[in-house]
């Protein structure tokens, strides 16, 4: 019912008019739309415009050809749509009701359906509900009263008598009526929630839920839909929206298939395993694509081909092989997917180095596969139950792929997603003031609502109202009214309302005869006081375990010991239990049918498994299994996993292998495995610790290997150990022997990038060992097991974001293991500093590992050392050709590798920390590069070298040497990863933009940005995106244009990058100025980070230099701009007070120091801002050389201003438009503007008022043409150009030859 009102907020392009309808929809008189039946608006009729599929089915329905949308001729004749019409009433009867009129039955109509049940119910004309069934009292057949929810999808009956499909009705109605037809037009604000009314009355009647919309109701465009239903456990909403997806999957034709649904659910206390399900999901959509290959019905066939080709031209085959580790079934589609990687460089690349390289590189990838799929037109909809056990990444994965398909307007007219979640295990907005930390689900519930991009329809289910009870009641027994009211009154007390509660009590009533059929008065009959005196329990728990206590005790076994795997549980595994002593005689099979007909567990349509009829049967079956009891089950459970997939012989049938492999050179796929996790679980029985042997695993070797068991299996086995947990075993050699699981199945999921389900695995081995609070870790017989498991823990921990956990895992990691055993736990200690904020731990630690490592750094940063570092390294790299440099075919050991990969981390925090380290590593690491080999690693520290040969030693064309160095060895890179992309972002920034166009480097960021979304490294993506914006800045962009984009990349990177973030609102914060804008609520950065001051002071106390600067930076170039040099000159001591690297904003630093210097000169300040600004002209004549789109403009205006301040009037009449002309030919608006400006500040200062005013205001139009209002207006009254001369200047045109 709640679809007629709530169908009426949006367009999903789902109903009639979105595949048929083109114009406003004709209802009769009594507004039932003729019976369902769908109606065309007049030829020429009303409505909004006819988009391509309107205009076809127009077409269509005037008995003229139409092609079809991927090319073929569609239907002949207009009438083909009747007898299609025809067609489904025959396949379905029930569908009859919608093209038809029925005439109303005597008695409140109602028939029986297939299961005994009345389908139909009426309503009379005064909107109140009849009893009614067709004949009173008829007895039901069904074994029990109700479904487990007690909801169903009924029919209602309009005022004449006339059915129809509550759903159909709604979604011809609303929602999802789609297409071109008039909506009604609501006047609710955004996210108003509304109580939903029945659709035939015009009172609130207490409905059982309300809907809210996070935008207005009739959306003028499309969005994409998400619906999201919320209520306490066994409120109805699984029930609820299989109906709607039941519906939506049945109700299709030839013109417009029936949607695809995918329904995946979250399990309780498996959130770790959130990322399987999230797989799960896609792997169905593919695999019911694969499916349609083999189809009889044609369109089927097309579907499929059309979908190969959109995915083959929309994905490469880098993506569709990383696709496939994570949806199997695309190697299926797409045959030619290679998933062998084979590629030296991929093995060697550092994988798993952070969530955002799984997880956002899922998303682009998603993205695009969803996109390709529904830009093929067949509707998807997709169901997510149980949020509230959803971890944290994967709810951002989900959220960010609802957004992604938002950005495509048509793609998002075939695509609905609907999840379901429990309101009270997800804190709501009052709980937030007393918690501090939220469930993630509300986080990404509200950025959905502030996605432009999606329409949030949320719908609340609470308790049924007493009216909503008696009429299931009614409906069932067929019985009037008056005869259940009393019955009614007595269920709804005892439930409250809750829907499975009511559910169960009726059917526990019904099985215990106290409402039976009685043939003396043809209906069900009751004692209503024998009822009210029934102890029944006090919850829906109790009553559930006390229906259950009548099964058998072999088939109540068979219930315990499947409630041990969850929800849901497939074929195979009830299969491989055979043998178990945890299992009945007989097996469960024997006792499925009767759990089956007793409502207690069901079987899936859509894969081999059995699950039970709802989570709150299978929460309370295992609750009720005594605690001891479940242990042991679970011990005994995962033990005989174990043994029937020989999992522990398979480890060591792997060890045997592994160490022949290394004797033989020779690792082949069947010897590529982790011999550590195999080693450790033989050190237990043994009690010696076997050789370490370290091999790159692979990620086909834990399925395809006859010596290594699958994955699943492996997880299964260990999960039913862990939920036995550590205090179940005392023995110690099993203790290690079940935590060598728990390191064999995190690195499993690992491989996955399921880092989640690694970390819960890691950690639970560690318990098993003793935990960090018992005396069992670090012991020798389980040393090595321990050091792996605290090392998975450490990568992991990073992997999800805790880089706390991560520091804390890898100090524990290094403080019990040797130094070459912790390289990589150095790596990533280092990374977690950083990203922490811990900027001069990072560096220390960075640079005694270094020294460690017998990489010679002087002890004593000062800059002779650095000038002797350089020299000493340009002696050596000159024994090189650019050729034999920039040549990475060498064979680098992955030692090497590693050590250089630190030394790259290390250069982020060397430059947020402007350590004077810097030069001296990077000289340090060329040299080892050198001796070792060069690779894609070395590229950083050869950039490093490149800029000191600018900013320290001034030779500015051996940095240009450098930078191309640099270039050609990313070019060479065979593999895209976060070194390489790290290296090309920052050798922009710092070492290329003295050669090359600004905005010339700008697009170079974004296509970088481009690069790093693909492959997932987001943090490193969005920073080129605050370089691309800091470059159109000072490339003369409209303001406007950045600031629009500033605005959308701080949202966006909130999630990803604090530091980033801040750099990107300073940006922000100087646009606004500069436009005159309001710069509205400052960014939530915890704390007490309020504003710009505050920002300044946690800066300084954090020893965060890059952050300092960059805020001084803003504000210098505010006072500048707006002409408050006093200010400004304040601002640039500060800067010049801090350490400083050569970039982009201290080079226009510079320059507008030089500026100010002779104004200020000239205003009397003295042979001090004289020779200042003089030093800065040598400056810029040296930078001039570089590049003459950069910096020609500039010269001349520099000389310019010392032209005037020697008091050459025609010498610097000339260059001031000479610069102005050069800035313009360059596309430099804003520095045309300052050009102008200061030409014509000069002009009045000798006396040249009119000509003075003339300049004004070409500087007033380029500064209106920048964007930069609040400048013009500036300049406007601090020179009171509204005294202006009308005529213009012919003197000085600009590049089209038109005046100002």
């Amino acid at each position: 019912e709640t679809l007629n009102e709530m169908n009426r907020d949006g367009d999903l392009g789902v109903g009639a008019e979105a595949e048929y309808g083109g114009g406003s929809r004709e209802y009769d008189d009594r507004g039932t739309n003729n019976g369902g039946r769908k109606q065309r608006p007049p030829r020429g009729g009303g409505g909004p415009p006819l988009n391509r599929d309107q205009q076809r089915e127009q077409q269509f329905a005037q008995g003229r050809p139409v092609r079809g949308r991927y090319g073929g001729r569609a239907n002949e004749r207009g009438q083909h749509y009747e007898q299609q019409q025809q067609q489904r009433e025959q396949q379905d009867p029930r569908m009859a009701g919608h093209y038809q009129q029925l005439p109303p039955r005597q008695g409140g109509g109602g028939h029986r359906d297939d299961r005994g049940f009345s389908s139909r119910m009426s309503s009379s004309s005064d909107g109140r509900r009849r009893g009614g069934g067709g004949e009173e009292g008829f007895p039901n057949e069904s074994s029990g009263l109700l479904s487990s929810t007690g909801i169903r999808t009924y029919e209602s009956r309009d005022n004449d008598g006339d059915h129809h499909d509550m759903y159909q009705m709604g979604m011809d109605n609303g929602v999802w009526g789609g297409g071109g037809r008039q909506q009604q037009q609501h006047q609710q604000q955004q996210q108003q929630t509304t109580a939903v009314k029945s659709p035939d009355s015009d009172t609130d009647n207490g409905s059982s839920f309300s809907i809210s919309s996070s935008s207005p109701a009739a959306a003028v465009e499309s969005r994409a839909e998400a619906v999201f239903v919320s209520g306490v456990a066994g409120s109805g909403k699984s029930n609820f929206v299989q109906n709607v997806s039941k519906f939506l999957r049945h109700n299709g034709s030839s013109h417009c298939p029936s949607w695809m649904v995918v329904k995946v659910k979250f399990q309780r206390k498996e959130e770790h395993d959130s990322r399987e399900v999230v797989s799960s999901l896609f792997e169905k959509l593919v695999s019911d694509i694969v499916d349609m290959g083999e189809s009889e019905n044609e369109e089927d066939v097309d579907y499929y081909h059309l979908a190969i080709g959109t995915l083959s031209e929309e994905l490469d085959p880098a993506h569709l092989a990383c696709l496939s580790n994570f949806i199997p079934s695309i190697s299926e589609l797409m045959p030619a997917v290679d998933n062998d990687d084979d590629d030296e460089a991929n093995k060697n690349a550092i994988h798993a180095e952070t969530s955002e390289v799984s997880l956002w590189q899922l998303v682009f990838l998603l993205s695009k596969l969803m996109g390709s799929i529904l830009s093929l037109g067949r509707k998807i909809l997709v169901c997510c139950d149980d949020l509230q056990w959803c971890n944290s990444s994967m709810l951002t994965l989900i959220s960010e792929l609802i957004m992604s398909i938002g950005l495509h307007h048509e793609e998002r007219r075939h695509f609905l997603f609907m999840g379901m979640y429990r309101d009270d295990e997800v804190l709501n907005t009052a709980d937030l003031q007393q918690q501090q930390k939220q469930h993630p689900l509300v986080g990404q519930l509200a950025a959905l609502r502030k996605c432009s991009l999606v329409n949030v329809t949320e719908m609340k289910l609470s308790s049924l109202p007493l009216e909503e009870v008696a009429n299931m009641i009614m409906m069932e027994m067929r019985l009037p009214m008056r005869l259940v009211v009393g019955l009614a009154s007595v269920v709804h007390k005892k439930t409250s309302g809750h829907a499975i509660f009511v559910s169960q009590v009726l059917n526990s009533l019904v099985r215990d005869s106290t409402i039976a059929y009685s043939p003396r008065k043809h209906r069900f009959d009751w004692d209503e006081n024998k009822i009210a005196t029934l102890r029944m329990g006090d919850s829906v728990a109790s009553l559930i375990v006390s229906n259950l206590s009548s099964l058998q005790a072999e088939a109540l076994q068979s219930l315990r010991v499947l409630s041990c795997f969850g929800v849901q549980i497939p074929f195979t595994l009830i299969k491989l239990f055979r043998g178990s002593k945890c299992i009945p005689k007989g097996g469960i099979e024997s006792y499925l049918p009767g759990l089956i007909e007793g409502g207690v567990v069901e079987l899936s349509t859509t894969g081999p498994s059995v699950f039970f009829s709802h989570d709150l049967i299978q929460q309370h079956v295992y609750e009720n299994v005594p605690i001891e009891e479940r242990r042991r089950l679970h011990l005994d459970l995962g033990t005989y996993i174990a043994s029937e997939i020989s999992l522990d012989a398979s480890l060591h049938a792997a060890t045997k292998s592994a160490e022949a492999g290394v004797r033989d050179l020779n690792l082949g796929e069947s010897s590529v495995v982790d011999v550590d996790v195999v080693d450790v679980v033989d050190d237990a029985h043994t009690g010696e610790l076997s050789p370490t042997i370290t091999t790159t695993p692979s990620s086909s070797s834990s399925s395809s290997s006859p010596s290594s068991p699958s994955y699943p299996l492996v997880a299964i086995a260990t999960n039913q150990i862990n939920f036995a947990g550590p205090d179940s075993v005392s023995n110690r050699s099993q203790q290690i022997r079940f935590a060598g699981w728990n390191l064999r199945a995190g690195k499993d999921a690992a491989e996955r990038s399921n880092f989640q389900a690694a970390l819960y695995f890691y950690e639970s081995g560690i318990a098993f060992l003793g935990g960090e609070e018992k005396d069992g870790l670090w012991l020798e017989d389980s040393h090595r097991l321990c050091h792996m498991l605290h090392e998975g823990s450490a990568t992991a921990y990073f992997a999800v974001g805790d880089h706390w956990n991560a520091v804390k895992f890898a100090n524990l990691v290094i403080g019990n293991v040797p130094l070459h055993e912790s390289l990589m736990v150095q790596y990533h200690l280092i990374r977690a500093l950083d990203n922490l904020g811990r900027y001069s731990d990072a560096v220390t630690n960075g640079l005694n590992l270094l020294r460690s490592l017998k990489i010679d750094i002087p002890s004593e940063p000062t800059l002779s050392a650095a000038m002797r570092a350089m020299a000493d390294t340009g002696r050596a790299v000159s024994a090189y050709t650019f050729d034999q440099i920039t040549n990475t075919h060498h064979i680098v050991d992955e030692k090497k590798r590693t050590i250089m990969n630190i030394a790259n981390v290390l250069t982020i925090s060397f430059f947020r920390h402007a350590s004077p380290y810097l030069p001296l590593v990077g000289c340090a690491v060329v040299n080892y590069s050198l001796q070792n080999g060069v690779c894609e690693e070395s590229s950083s520290a050869f950039m490093i070298f490149g800029y000191f040969k600018n900013s320290l030693e001034g030779k500015y064309d051996e940095g240009c040497y450098w930078g191309n160095v640099v270039l050609k060895i990313l070019q060479q890179a065979k593999v895209q990863t976060k070194i390489t992309l790290q290296t090309d972002v920052t050798v922009t920034m710092y070492l290329n933009f003295l050669y090359n166009p600004l905005k010339e480097l700008a697009f170079r960021q974004l296509k970088l940005y481009q690069k790093c979304t693909a492959i997932g490294e987001m943090e490193i993506g969005l920073m080129a995106l605050v370089f691309s914006l800091t470059l159109s800045f000072y490339g003369g962009e409209k303001l406007s244009l950045i600031l629009k984009s500033a605005e959308e990349l701080i949202r966006n990177i909130m999630n990803h990058s604090r530091e980033g973030t801040k750099i990107a609102l300073l940006n922000k914060l100087l646009i606004d100025e500069l436009m005159g804008n309001s710069s509205g609520d400052f960014p939530d950065f915890g704390g007490v980070i309020r504003d710009e001051d505050s920002l300044l002071i946690h800066a300084d106390a954090r020893k965060n230099l890059l952050l300092m600067e960059a805020i001084h930076v803003k504000r210098f170039n505010s006072a500048f701009w707006m002409g408050d040099y006093t200010k400004a000159n304040k601002c640039s001591e500060a800067i010049l007070a801090l350490p400083r690297v050569l970039k982009i904003q201290l080079v226009f630093h510079t320059f507008y120091t030089g500026l100010i210097a002779f104004e200020m000169h000239r205003d009397g300040g003295g042979k001090e801002q004289l020779a200042k600004g003089k030093d800065v002209l040598d400056k810029m004549k040296i930078w001039s050389k570089c590049s003459t789109s950069n910096f020609d403009n500039k010269l001349l205006l520099l000389e310019a201003e010392c032209h005037a301040s020697m008091c050459d009037i025609k010498a610097a009449k000339v260059a001031f438009e000479a610069s102005g002309r050069s800035a313009r030919d360059h596309g430099l608006i804003h520095e045309q503007g300052l050009a102008c400006e200061l030409y014509g500040k000069f002009l009045t200062s000798i006396v040249e008022a009119d000509e003075a005013l003339r300049w004004f205001k070409c500087a007033h139009t380029c500064y209106i043409q920048w964007g930069a209002a609040a400048k013009a207006e500036w300049l406007w009254t601090e020179h009171n150009l509204g005294l202006l001369p009308a005529a213009g200047d012919d003197r000085f045109l600009n590049k089209h030859g038109r005046e100002w």
